[in-house]
């Protein structure tokens, strides 16, 4: 083993080939134990160790970074798995990173994830340290000679693929290998050397609703995909299809949802839903600084507690001003709830999301739902800064999360088929997104780009694809004035 011997079976061309020849080395190679990650639940510590129990003290560091840096628990536990991985891969190719080209490494890891099982069944330490064989799927195992079979849709036999794993499986635990590569480089002196910029790159645009007014912000980041593309990995695109024009809820619809609602709390939350377009953990995730929250709002005069929350508000809430115009803006950040029960569909997810419809009424359900968060919150010590909070006795006061959200539509719909005998259960929180986008391309005439940059979709064409039936032609009326001039006065400026 060693470096020049994984370099020669990287640079086979023929991805099966290749497959072939790390297969026969990893059934012939003997182990004297691999990694592993310990986890202590009721203190949320967690740690990686070598085969002789001694701690691998820079991959803890990285996950204590990860954590204190606001990474919910089991985010950082799935990340300790993915680095757990990446270490046993250098251990059994007796490897230095210091001493390797990190493309010839990351590529022979993306093959050796290609080759190992996904359901080890090994959760004790004493079982990964005793460990004396690479834990091979049926592919790998066989050298190649035997492949799983699987039944399509259909019923039908079908050769299942080489992998255990799915390509985004394998892109995430490259993403998070190459994240700890860079801490590696960046904390430590030993790691300084580390040829990183060597790795491909790409230029990522970061779409936002205020950045078009300074222009577009590009940042370069390693292209992963790349990475695992070049030894063979496929990216799944699923088919998008067109969304039926009666799965859609109307305006009136929304609207007796939202007045059955019986708390502020929760009609601002759908209202966000509804006229910001968030997924439901996204608005989970809605972050406001505690320190910009009025303290006496329940008993501060009306009018005085709304200014105060107007121009000192921080966070994911913001009101924007311009040229004597005001515009309410919520900020959709990757940014882990603590319940760690809600995620969001993008690492790294950032946008801006201007709220086009009344401003005022936008301020008297944030004045009343703050007021009635701060009740909910009267026993919590330290305040998380989580807008939407949690009635419940049990979790009082703790942030919800998009199964909450679930929970409180499925509440919402059956006091609404009581009240008014409307029934929306074949429906959920995410039919306000879609309404959001229908509403927006067909009733305001909305350019499909910026529709497209709100929802976060990875392309105009995902927006186009879905919503075709509600893509305005040529003959369609003018939006409204109101929305007309927001567009206006944050119109993107041509270079």
């Amino acid at each position: 083993m060693g470096y020049q011997e994984l370099l020669k079976l990287v640079n086979i061309m023929d991805n099966k080939l290749r497959l072939e020849s790390f297969a026969r080395v990893y059934t012939e190679k003997q182990l004297d134990g691999l990694h592993y990650a310990s986890f202590l639940p009721d203190k949320n510590i967690l740690s990686i160790s070598r085969p002789d129990h001694t701690t691998v003290h820079e991959a803890t560091s990285f996950l204590i970074s990860r954590k204190s840096g606001g990474k919910a628990i089991n985010t950082v536990r799935n990340e300790a798995n993915d680095i757990k991985k990446f270490l046993d891969f250098i251990l059994i190719w007796e490897i230095k990173l210091i001493e390797s080209d990190l493309l010839v490494v990351l590529e022979g890891f993306t093959d050796y994830l290609q080759l190992i099982r996904t359901d080890v069944g090994i959760e004790d330490a004493l079982e990964w340290v005793m460990q004396k064989t690479i834990p091979l799927n049926i592919w790998g195992g066989s050298g190649g000679k035997v492949t799983s079979i699987h039944r399509d849709e259909f019923g039908k036999l079908q050769r299942s693929e080489i992998s255990s794993y799915s390509s985004t499986s394998i892109n995430k635990i490259v993403r998070t290998s190459v994240q700890y590569i860079q801490f590696l480089k960046r904390k430590s002196s030993y790691y300084a050397s580390l040829q990183i910029n060597e790795l491909p790159h790409r230029s990522k645009k970061l779409r936002g609703f205020i950045s078009s007014i300074v222009g577009d912000k590009r940042v370069t980041t390693i292209d992963i995909l790349s990475i695992t593309r070049d030894v063979g990995v496929k990216t799944q695109y699923y088919g998008l299809k067109s969304l039926k024009v009666d799965s859609i809820f109307t305006l009136e619809q929304t609207d007796q949802f939202i007045e059955t609602a019986s708390s502020y709390q929760d009609k601002l939350l759908f209202n966000i839903l509804r006229f910001l377009g968030t997924r439901a953990s996204e608005a989970a995730g809605i972050w406001i600084a505690p320190t910009s929250i009025p303290n006496n709002l329940l008993r501060m005069d009306y009018h005085k507690a709304k200014r105060l929350i107007k121009q000192g508000i921080e966070g994911d809430i913001d009101f924007y001003e311009k040229d004597n115009k005001g515009f309410w803006v919520c900020k959709i950040k990757d940014r882990d709830n603590p319940d760690f029960r809600s995620g969001h569909k993008r690492d790294g997810e950032y946008r801006e999301i201007p709220w086009l419809f009344s401003q005022e009424g936008f301020l008297n359900l944030l004045y009343e739902a703050l007021r009635e968060r701060q009740i909910l919150m009267r026993n919590i010590e330290v305040d998380h800064g989580y807008l939407f909070v949690s009635r419940n006795r049990r979790n009082q006061g703790q942030p919800i999360t998009g199964k909450a959200i679930a929970k409180k539509y499925e509440n919402i719909n059956r006091q609404l088929k009581r009240d008014r005998g409307i029934d929306l259960s074949e429906n959920s929180p995410h039919t306000f997104r879609h309404f959001y986008a229908t509403y927006l391309l067909k009733k305001l005439n909305i350019q499909i780009d910026d529709v497209s940059r709100w929802l976060g979709h990875r392309s105009t064409e995902t927006t186009r694809t879905t919503y075709s039936h509600w893509i305005p032609n040529s003959n369609s009326s003018a939006n409204d004035g109101t929305v007309r001039d927001i567009l206006e006065t944050f119109k993107t400026t041509k270079q």
